[in-house]
């Protein structure tokens, strides 16, 4: 429940500046966010399941009804039986959630990433050769959301998995992908075949039966496979929508549920972290507040300066921001931009005057300086004031 390595880091990080601070000796920090801000948010959906009913299902369902009958949990099986009415009267598929996710977040000025399967097996309900499904990939895209590719441990051979990377690659016109595992059941094995596809990320990892921190950590890292480090980044997941089921037939109350998601949220946010949000299509439906619960989990993020990018986004950044370098010298700071930049922010610490940046655009504020449209192999110099 806690992100105890992000902690113990945070408690290193105090003391190293309390230290410099009692010797005067400045400090330069790169910031983990590109404007500075508090903290970041992956916004994504699982798309593991697209149909609710079909008639084989709708009889074979029966005893389940009646299961429910006896849990005395008449809301949920009055929900049940009304989705199956309107299934035989509309023919409305109640899973088929992507323009309600997508309507909540541009509401907000968010994208998220859908985690999309790329073929039907018994884990998947539904075939990427779906004209329908098709235009609302297409429709996901041209609104700046990105599609991540959904994997199922049906087939575990090299070969079938690299085919679906390349059948989604094909789909999508692009040449790399992040990838998440489905329902993040891992293994060695699976490890060991997301290796060989190279993806762009993994999002993969999450504690399945509550919200929390894989390994302690609330940053991208990158895992190591094999006994080597991969050259990807892991990125985590906090809350997911599997965290709300507490039974086959019963769901946490919504204010429990927004009580557990503020508190992962804060947890996530004090130590600078990602609070990775992950709500299916089928959850729309299946669990009545979800509609609630997004909408306050949208404000929450809203009130508090937080970065939302998509994942491949996040990804990317964390990449760049790693191979910035910083020299210091007595009197002059330079950074080495190896990659273009939209911002990037550091912060100076034990530094009271600042004479000058030369080479990018930049502007002080405070002790942050913040640097806009960097271009790759650019060096910025700030320049110091002899007496600090």
């Amino acid at each position: 429940e806690t992100p105890y390595v992000d902690n113990m880091l945070w408690l290193v990080d105090s003391m190293i500046k309390e230290h410099t601070r009692s010797k005067g000796i400045p400090l330069v920090q790169k910031q983990y966010w590109p404007q500075g801000q508090e903290g970041a948010a992956l916004l994504t959906h699982s798309v593991d399941n697209l149909q609710k009913w079909n008639y084989t299902d709708l009889l074979l369902s029966l005893g389940t009804d009646v299961a429910m009958f006896f849990t005395l949990n008449w809301k949920q099986l009055f929900h049940t039986i009304s989705s199956k009415f309107k299934y035989l009267f509309t023919n409305v598929e109640l899973y088929w959630n992507f323009e309600e996710y997508r309507a909540l977040e541009e509401a907000s000025g968010y994208r998220s990433t859908f985690y999309i399967a790329p073929d039907k097996n018994e884990y998947i309900n539904y075939s990427l050769d779906d004209p329908d499904l098709q235009e609302e990939i297409r429709q996901l895209t041209r609104t700046g959301n990105e599609i991540g590719l959904l994997l199922t441990p049906d087939k575990t051979n090299p070969d079938d998995y690299i085919t679906r990377k390349q059948v989604m690659l094909h789909q999508l016109h692009q040449e790399t992908i992040g990838i998440r595992q489905l329902h993040y059941k891992i293994n060695e094995n699976l490890r060991g075949l997301h290796s060989k596809l190279n993806p762009a990320y993994s999002q993969s990892t999450a504690l399945r039966d509550m919200p929390g921190y894989i390994n302690g950590v609330t940053v991208p890292y990158q895992p190591w496979i094999g006994g080597l480090s991969v050259p990807w980044y892991e990125l985590p997941t906090i809350y997911c929508d599997a965290h709300l089921r507490v039974g086959r037939f019963k769901t946490l109350q919504l204010e429990p549920a927004k009580k557990l998601l503020k508190k992962f949220f804060q947890s996530t946010i004090r130590t600078r972290g990602v609070f990775g949000l992950d709500l299916n299509l089928a959850s729309y439906y299946d669990i009545p507040y979800v509609k609630k619960l997004y909408t306050y989990a949208l404000a929450l993020i809203k009130s508090g300066g937080i970065w939302v990018p998509t994942a491949n986004e996040l990804s990317q950044w964390w990449h760049k921001r790693n191979r910035v370098t910083i020299n210091e010298t007595e009197y002059e700071i330079s950074i080495f931009f190896p990659d273009n930049l939209e911002n990037f922010t550091l912060k100076i610490i034990n530094i009271k005057n600042i004479k000058e940046i030369l080479g990018v655009p930049a502007k002080v504020e405070g002790n942050m300086v913040s640097f806009s449209n960097v271009n790759a192999d650019s060096i910025a110099v700030i320049r110091l004031n002899q007496e600090l």
